[in-house]
């Protein structure tokens, strides 16, 4: 069976692994609130490798 989308439709992808399969949202990043939100999560992990003791697990930040 073929599926047709139209122009406002999407179509999710997924991604079969060993252990479950997944699914990405084709919607993702779609409103702001997305960006801000994975912005602050990798500011939060950059500053928590900034100290210890997961300092000493990196060498340096790229």
């Amino acid at each position: 069976m073929t599926q047709t989308l139209t122009d406002t439709e999407t179509s999710p992808i997924y991604l079969v692994s060993a252990a479950r399969v997944r699914v990405i949202n084709p919607n993702y990043y779609k409103i702001d609130w997305d960006l801000d939100s994975e912005i602050a999560v990798a500011k939060f992990v950059r500053k928590s490798f900034q100290s210890a003791p997961l300092k000493h697990i990196i060498a340096e930040d790229i």
